[in-house]
């Protein structure tokens, strides 16, 4: 954004569009951006007594002859016809200036990307902002249609009088499955650093790759500081060594944390299946947090908003033609009619009514039973905080107790991974010293006490004069000193492995035999030196027989 006009009357002449031109019915105001084939500027147009302001996107003169740059500008003209929703920049013309096309689209306030880059966005307008750009890419994902280049510079934004409504914007580079091609290839790539991994590759786009760039997005909102400029330059384990973002805001709740972390995940498959699942999981995580939304929510059949000058006049986005041609018809007027405005009132404050009653046992059993069926875990998240635990809650005496009981493991089990991968992520890989130590306790937890005091004592000569070391020096003499405090009993020790059986017996019991011998042939590949786990390997085998 430029900040005089005067800069921007030479950056305008640098182009050869001049302040004033006429672009159809709009003229040019200023300079707003000046990107690899088009320029953006802000535009107004008078309708009798209002003023409607917008934006321009004109394809530069050098770009007018190129057919991949015209294929590009019309992708993004068709694939914005196809969209109608709130959290979606509005196309309003579509037309050519001197043989150069261009687009008249929704004026904004201006970008996130600008507006937060170094100035970190507290987490619950983050997740408020993170709800309304997955409602718009799920309403695009509806349709078909990828962005493929979501960044915060993408994500543009409206003041409001309730707080912030939030656009996605940029369809140039989006794939829509309808005309199943990708973008021009020799149009500007992206940003590669708010890329997901297998687009950077040069992989085909899927829903997902908009997922890790929203997370990247946030990433960069949150924190302050560009996604981008952290991976960039980092080699092959880029994505591996950005700082965890809870690093950079400590203050971010643990739920918003794990959301994002699923969100960047390298592989794909560890991400949300799609916007519809990443929507629920924030929409749970607000009503966890107890946070009220601070930003404007618009639902999704709620027409656009008018767009506001700079005087905040009344204005009127749709031409005189365009009023009449909704002003009347049969249809409209049988809708107008009192009567059937009565009716449409009585029916719409019984659905309400309807909704709020509380759902019954069997409809919140049946909705997240329905969910856990799901291969995706984050299904089985959002069916415990959205339906089992209000079950849980509402109806203790209900008759489902064993199969949810079996639920909850399974998702309990599902977030104690999600927090082991935290602390494997935030954790260094032990130094040589501790690494022998850690051998040593496992020697003591299996009653081999000789074998611990063996290793501890070889620690402390090999290492004692490593400086680096010392902190493990010293522990492995006081762990020495005091030898009978830290053996398992067998029932703590076998804990898990007969956890692995119940769910083994599961598996049988569901029909899932092949799943169930993978897991017994994974514990007998585990515990095969081990003689004191024999007996529960031969349990394995028999929980194999249905």
């Amino acid at each position: 954004m430029l900040n005089s006009r005067g800069s921007s009357i030479l950056l305008l002449r640098a182009v050869g569009i001049m302040i004033n031109t006429r672009l159809g019915a709009w003229i040019i105001d200023e300079l707003v951006a000046e990107g690899g084939t088009a320029s953006l500027y802000r535009v107004h147009r008078e309708d009798g007594t209002l003023t409607s302001v917008a934006v321009a996107k004109l394809l530069h003169a050098n770009q007018a002859h190129q057919e991949a740059a015209r294929a590009g500008m019309a992708r993004e003209a068709a694939v914005l016809r196809q969209l109608d929703h709130p959290h979606i920049v509005l196309l309003l013309e579509e037309a050519e200036h001197e043989g150069r096309p261009y687009l008249i689209l929704e004026a904004m306030e201006g970008d996130l990307g600008t507006r937060y880059l170094h100035n970190p966005l507290p987490a619950p307008e983050a997740l408020e902002i993170a709800i309304q750009a997955t409602q718009a890419l799920k309403h695009a994902h509806d349709r078909g249609v990828i962005h493929g280049s979501l960044k915060p510079g993408h994500l543009l934004y409206r003041a409001t009088t309730t707080g912030m409504s939030v656009k996605l914007t940029d369809f140039s580079q989006a794939w829509v499955f309808a005309l199943g091609t990708p973008p021009p290839s020799d149009q500007p790539l992206p940003n590669p650093g708010f890329l997901a991994p297998e687009q950077i590759a040069g992989k085909p786009l899927s829903r997902r790759c908009d997922l890790f760039s929203l997370g990247a997005t946030l990433y960069t909102l949150i924190t302050g500081q560009s996604f981008a400029s952290l991976v960039n330059g980092l080699g092959p384990d880029r994505y591996a060594r950005v700082p965890p973002v809870r690093q950079l805001a400590p203050d971010l709740p643990e739920e918003i944390e794990a959301v994002l972390r699923e969100c960047l995940a390298v592989d794909p498959a560890h991400r949300p299946a799609d916007a519809g699942v990443l929507l629920r999981r924030l929409e749970s995580v607000r009503r966890r947090l107890g946070w009220k939304a601070s930003v404007a929510l618009p639902p999704e059949d709620q027409p656009p908003l008018p767009l506001r000058s700079e005087s905040s006049a009344t204005e009127d986005l749709l031409s005189a033609e365009q009023r009449a041609a909704h002003a009347g018809g049969p249809l409209r007027r049988f809708f107008h009619h009192p009567l059937v405005l009565a009716t449409l009132l009585l029916i719409t404050l019984g659905l309400i009514v309807w909704g709020f009653l509380p759902p019954s046992a069997d409809s919140l059993y049946e909705r997240g039973a329905a969910l856990m069926e799901s291969e995706d875990p984050n299904d089985w998240r959002t069916a415990w905080d959205d339906y089992f635990s209000r079950l849980e809650e509402r109806y203790p005496d209900h008759p489902y107790k064993e199969k949810v009981a079996i639920y909850r493991q399974r998702v309990e089990d599902l977030r104690m991974q999600d927090r082991a991968a935290v602390r494997a992520q935030q954790s260094r890989p032990p130094s040589e010293a501790q690494w022998f130590y850690i051998q040593g306790m496992r020697w003591r937890q299996l009653g081999e006490e000789a074998r611990a005091q063996k290793c501890w004592h070889d620690l402390i000569t090999a290492f004692e004069g490593s400086p680096s070391e010392h902190p493990w020096v010293q522990l492995a003499r006081e762990t020495m000193a005091n030898p009978a405090s830290q053996k398992l009993t067998d029932d703590q020790r076998w804990v898990a492995v007969r956890r692995a059986l119940v769910h083994v017996r599961q598996l049988v019991k569901e029909g899932r035999q092949s799943e169930a011998r993978k897991t017994v042939d994974a514990l007998k590949d585990l515990y095969h030196n081990d003689p004191t786990a024999a007996d529960l390997l031969r349990q394995a085998d028999k929980e194999l027989q249905p």
